[in-house]
Formats: structure tokens, C-alpha cells, sequence
């Protein structure tokens, strides 16, 4: 039994399962899929177990198998389907929406299970690059559609928190003294630091020096440590919302204005960077959509000339 059992609407099904809403509907009228209630105006509501079947079908129709096959198997033959798709290529989507019903049941139990067997065979960066980055993006998606609730989300990226810093914290600490100091900083009133703590533990897995400040970081404190310090040091920031309010290439150039000093340099990453890939920026700034990379990028600059 779920622990907090809801119910759905058939955009919330379709919002958790890639399924259109008039797909959804056919399947019902067709197969009998689904047999949702009806609550208000007669509107459909669907409870854990259907969105749960639902998920499964999706899966199976989205590999090769009719939806007029998928419907003549039982409920137990579906999960049994499922699970054998699990031990193929289809393993990391199976796993994806287990996390899906396991954050809308808030069962941190199950979540920390399909974690501990996801890492158990890919590792820790297998566990955040190919399951966790996936399902931090669909819970942006359901968040943007209140699909979920703002406590759903939260148990779900807390986990995952508690992880990456649980994985920083078992690396030996041994960073080379010729790195440069990597500052890794949230621009002002920006919240979303799960992508600047996995690239904290990519940097200190490659020993590189590194200062996590974490979320909406001012400006002037950035410049205090420039000013603070006369050895290299990279300002590593990820832009994932911010800023609202005026082009990401103004606000990259106000940034630089800020710290001038010869020894520093920027790397700036995330969703918001995209906008400027391809455009001439201040010296001493590059961009990278992909965090990833982030620690080749400071591995080449190490020992850069101070007089930008």
C-alpha cells in the first residue's frame, strides 16, 4: 500500500509517462488499459496503481511491443516483462520511473534501494550521469506542469544531495598544490546547487584545489577572494535560472568588471550559458554547457598567465 496514496488527472499521466493525453484515452476506450473514476464534471482521476500500469505499457509499446499485445497480458505479466527489459539496454528507463513512483509515494525507502543496486553496478558516476542527471530533468519537467508537490521534489533532491556530499567526503584528500584554486559559486538568488556539488566531487576526484560556496553567492565575495589571493584562482559558476532580467552576455560582462585581477579566471556552465556559446566573450571567460567537462577545462589552465 502506497504510504500517501493521490490521485491523478490524465495530464498528470501523461506529464509522469510521455504518454499523450488522447493516446491515453484510446488505450481506454480500445483495451480497457486504464479504468480511471470520475470525480467533479466527470473527470477522470487515476490512482498509483493505474498510473503504475501505465508506465509499464508505455514501456513496452515504446519497445516494439503492440498495444494490442501489451493488453491481453495480465497486470502480473506486464511487471514480469518489465523486469526482463530491465536487465537489457532498457534497465536505466525501468529504473527512471521506479524513481517516479517511488518520489510521488514520498518512499525514500525505495528510492535509496533502486540508488544502492543502480551504483552497485555502475558506480558513482554511473549512479548520477546516467540516472540521476535523467531524473533531476524530469523533475523539472513535472515540476514546471505541478505534477508534483514542492515536498515530493524536495525528498527526491535531498537524497541525492546527501549522496554526492556522502561520495566528496569518502575521496582521500590529497589536491595538487600547482592547481589552481577552483571557487565554485551560485549566482545571486540562484537555488539549484545538485550540478555544482557533482562537479565539486568531478574536480576533487581529479585532486584539483577547490572552495564550494554554494548558493546565491554576491558578487563583492567573490572579489574579496580574488583580491585576497595572489595565486590562480578559477570562479566556477552555474547559471541555471538566473539571471531573469537581462541578457546573459550584460551580466557576464558586469561579472568581469567586478573582478578584474590579472590571476582570475571564469567557467560558467549550465542551462542559462547556452545563450552565448557562440559569442566573443570578456577575456578571461569561458563557458560550457556541460559540467562534465569542466574539470578537462581547468586541467589545461592550470599555470595560465596572470595578465589577462
Amino acid at each position: 500500500m502506497e504510504p500517501f496514496p493521490d490521485k491523478f488527472s490524465i495530464t498528470d499521466l501523461e506529464s509522469f509517462s510521455g504518454v499523450k493525453a488522447h493516446t491515453i484515452r484510446a488505450w481506454e476506450r480500445r483495451y480497457a488499459i486504464l479504468k480511471p473514476g470520475r470525480r467533479g464534471a466527470n473527470v477522470r482521476s487515476y490512482n498509483n496503481d493505474e498510473l503504475r500500469n501505465l508506465m509499464n505499457v508505455a514501456l513496452l509499446v515504446r519497445h516494439g511491443i503492440k498495444i494490442s499485445k501489451v493488453a491481453q497480458l495480465s497486470l502480473k505479466e506486464r511487471e514480469i516483462r518489465v523486469r526482463q527489459l530491465a536487465e537489457g539496454d532498457a534497465g536505466v528507463e525501468h529504473d527512471l520511473q521506479r524513481l517516479q513512483i517511488a518520489m510521488l509515494g514520498y518512499d525514500s525507502g525505495m528510492l535509496e534501494r533502486i540508488a544502492n543496486d543502480f551504483e552497485e553496478r555502475e558506480g558513482f558516476q554511473g549512479l548520477m550521469e546516467k540516472l540521476f542527471l535523467p531524473f533531476l530533468i524530469r523533475i523539472g519537467t513535472l515540476w514546471q506542469s505541478d505534477a508534483i508537490r514542492a515536498g515530493q521534489e524536495h525528498m527526491a533532491s535531498n537524497l541525492i544531495r546527501q549522496r554526492i556530499i556522502a561520495a566528496i567526503h569518502a575521496l582521500p584528500s590529497h589536491p595538487r598544490e600547482e592547481s589552481p584554486l577552483c571557487v565554485l559559486f551560485l549566482p545571486e538568488q540562484e537555488l539549484h546547487e545538485l550540478g555544482l556539488l557533482y562537479l565539486n566531487y568531478l574536480l576533487r576526484l581529479q585532486d584539483h584545489r577547490t572552495l564550494f560556496l554554494g548558493q546565491s553567492v554576491p558578487y563583492g565575495d567573490l572579489r574579496g577572494i580574488a583580491l585576497r589571493t595572489s595565486d590562480p584562482v578559477i570562479f566556477i559558476g552555474v547559471y541555471s535560472t538566473v539571471p531573469r532580467s537581462e541578457p546573459m552576455a550584460d551580466h557576464i560582462a558586469k561579472l568581469r568588471a567586478t573582478i578584474p585581477q590579472g590571476h582570475a579566471r571564469f567557467i560558467l556552465s549550465g542551462p542559462r550559458v547556452a545563450e552565448v556559446e557562440k559569442m566573443e566573450l570578456p577575456s578571461g571567460v569561458m563557458v560550457h554547457t556541460d559540467i562534465r567537462e569542466i574539470p578537462r577545462l581547468v586541467g589545461s589552465m592550470k599555470g595560465f598567465d596572470r595578465t589577462i
